[in-house]
């Protein structure tokens, strides 16, 4: 991972923000399905890893459970 895009996961945004309208969000969500999609356990753990430190300090003032946050458990794809 590069420096800026480290600093771009880490830059903390005030207050609640919609993790729809959160760029790292949606890069991190779309990595997540894709190693999903891939059976990638490595690149599934990376993103997961990523999108926890995301959350913690990217979004440090949003104090709301995962399930309010607009987070929506997908169903596993047969």
């Amino acid at each position: 991972m590069s420096v800026q895009n480290l600093l771009n996961l880490i830059t903390p945004r005030g207050g609640q923000v919609d993790p729809k309208a959160c760029m790292q969000c949606a890069q991190l969500r779309k990595k997540i399905v894709e190693a999903a999609d891939r059976h990638d356990a490595a690149a599934a753990d990376a993103a997961v890893q990523a999108m926890d430190a995301h959350m913690t300090y990217g979004h440090p003032d949003d104090m709301r459970r995962p399930s309010d946050r607009g987070n929506k458990q997908r169903h596993l794809r047969k």
